[in-house]
């Protein structure tokens, strides 16, 4: 698990994902650096489908975040602007579709299989 320090006011990039076309969620905790404080600011998730760039999108930030990638985001990323001093620790990504993609993939092999078997 990776871990951030980010300042207050500073917008930071904590996922950056080039030329992936899965389809992923991602997860982060934000703690604040001080004891006592609290956690508010902005995430910006900008993404383009394939080399179309699309307007980023904002949520506000909180002590568990989830962030989803689509399949069509081949520049991605997300970038955190906290209103105090926090630490951004990243989670492992996971993708909840990689089963439809394995599925396709078995199906493509299947088929084209098929001419072979029958001429044996």
């Amino acid at each position: 698990m990776k871990t951030i320090e980010i300042k207050a006011g500073e917008r930071k990039r904590i996922i950056h994902k080039f030329s992936n076309s899965l389809p992923a969620n991602y997860k982060f905790d934000v703690a604040p650096k001080m004891v006592g404080g609290s956690v508010s600011g902005i995430i910006e998730i900008s993404g383009s489908n394939w080399i179309f760039p699309k307007a980023p999108t904002t949520q506000d930030l909180a002590e568990t975040n989830m962030v989803d990638k689509g399949a069509m985001d081949t520049f991605y990323g997300v970038y955190v602007t906290p209103d105090e001093d926090v630490h951004v620790t990243l989670a492992s990504s996971y993708s909840s579709r990689i089963w439809i993609y394995i599925a396709i993939a078995i199906a493509v092999v299947l088929i084209a299989m098929v001419p072979f078997i029958l001429s044996s």
